[in-house]
């Protein structure tokens, strides 16, 4: 299979000895820059790994960013996979000067904080409720019912140091196959997911790929494991096409964060 190199993969520094790639590539592809050169990948590489852009002798340097990320175990011929089975980390031999300061601060003679202890041990302050847009269509929906918490309002509720929004402009038309779904998915979720956060609304469209049921499951519903299930942090999912346009939803969202408050 013949592709251009860079669809596919990235040098990251004109130094590197090895690209990343973008996307798996199968053994047998063939890579060719503008610039006339050419890569054939001997092995599967998967997506985010490196593979060698030349020769690598044993005992010599892999360069990633321009800085040397390990030493070579054994040859690496170009368009091999570089990875644990032929990369160590190698010795290194640096003279380090350590100096003690005297801290600038007195050291806590304890290590507690005055936080809130999560079932699956994570401990957090649970100082913010997040308002997440699903999709870029919900975005400024979600944007307005965050603008309605001002200083003001939340004056009342001194534990709370924001209702915050987060948006994207993505979601919309996206395959839940594709990686750069995932991503998003995975960044969503866990974002509602963060011991910091203490409520969360998801607000979504209704027609979008990546739908409010993703991360909003009611009870007992069986999703895959990256669903954040029935509400387990405190907070609920809403969608402007049930709710019945844009300012029933922002309303809607409104009245929920305050419940939560």
């Amino acid at each position: 299979m013949q592709r251009t190199f860079q669809d596919v993969a990235i040098q990251i520094n004109p130094n590197d000895n090895v690209a990343v790639a973008k996307q798996d590539l199968a053994a047998e592809t063939s890579l060719s820059s503008p610039s006339g050169e050419t890569w054939t990948i001997r092995e599967r590489v998967p997506v985010g790994h490196k593979f060698a852009l030349q020769m690598i002798p044993s005992g010599e340097p892999v360069r990633r960013y321009g800085c040397v990320i390990g030493i070579a175990t054994q040859l690496i011929q170009p368009g091999d996979w570089v990875h644990t089975h032929n990369l160590s980390v190698g010795k290194v031999n640096q003279d380090y000067d350590y100096q003690v300061a005297e801290p600038l601060m007195p050291q806590p003679t304890d290590r507690t904080f005055m936080g809130y202890a999560r079932a699956d041990g994570r401990v957090g302050t649970r100082n913010y409720v997040a308002v997440i847009a699903t999709v870029n269509c919900s975005a400024h929906v979600t944007a307005e019912i965050a603008r309605a918490f001002t200083p003001e309002r939340l004056g009342v509720f001194p534990n709370v140091d924001g209702v915050i929004p987060l948006v994207h402009n993505s979601g919309c038309s996206s395959n839940p196959a594709d990686l750069s779904h995932q991503y998003l998915y995975r960044t969503l979720a866990n974002t509602a997911r963060n011991p910091n956060v203490g409520g969360y609304v998801f607000v979504g469209l209704g027609c979008e790929g990546n739908s409010v049921d993703h991360y909003c499951a009611p009870p007992n519903v069986d999703l895959d494991a990256g669903a954040l299930g029935a509400y387990p942090i405190g907070g609920t999912g809403m969608v402007i096409q049930d709710q019945g346009g844009f300012r029933k939803t922002v309303a809607a969202g409104i009245a929920a964060i305050e419940e939560m408050l």
